[in-house]
């Protein structure tokens, strides 16, 4: 048996505790203490995330529609594809349009999830869901109060430029514009 799958169900038929450290908005702070036979406790800190949607908007001229916003954690103004946190009342298709209408101020009349990546699987159980939106038609949603964006359209190749240089330096937007980049070859 693979040494992943064994570590996979000694820790699912372990005992554990879980320890609540902190309970926001958007994360829980805790730690898990598995207890093995025989062995001493083992700790880990998790964050527990509710999962997100990102969207690559594709305009009827084949340019992407990008972000330009500050962002706090990073201390830097960073181009992004449109993203937010899932609601409890929402299926991740709609995070994607809510976010798409609030962020850019279009719909998508065709939406295609293209995969799920992890954003830190070491510690953090975050899910963000990957989308791909076309036949924009305006739609806008109110932004959030506390978001200032820009949005701009670049092509696909000064896109991958951007990438290739730094300019665009997101992991998710990198993602999104790769894999729709080889959705073309």
């Amino acid at each position: 048996m693979d040494l992943a799958i064994q570590q996979k169900h000694k820790e699912l038929r372990s005992q554990k505790t879980s320890q609540l450290f902190y309970e926001g908005r958007v994360i829980t702070v805790c730690q898990e203490t598995f207890f093995f036979e025989g062995e001493q406790p083992f700790k880990t800190d998790l964050i527990l995330h509710p999962g997100a949607a990102t969207v690559l908007p594709i305009d009827d001229r084949g340019e992407l529609l990008l972000i330009k916003q500050w962002r706090r954690a990073s201390g830097d103004i960073l181009i992004e594809a449109p993203a937010g946190i899932l609601e409890t009342h929402e299926t991740v298709a709609e995070c994607a349009m809510r976010e798409l209408r609030e962020e850019t101020g279009f719909a998508a009349t065709t939406l295609t999830q293209i995969g799920k990546i992890y954003t830190a699987p070491g510690f953090c159980n975050e899910v963000l869901h990957l989308f791909i939106a076309e036949g924009l038609v305006e739609d806008p949603l109110p932004k959030d109060t506390h978001e200032n964006i820009d949005l701009f359209s670049v092509s696909l190749t000064n896109a991958l430029d951007m990438i290739e240089t730094g300019v665009i330096c997101d992991a998710k937007t990198i993602v999104l514009i790769l894999r729709y980049a080889r959705s073309l070859l």
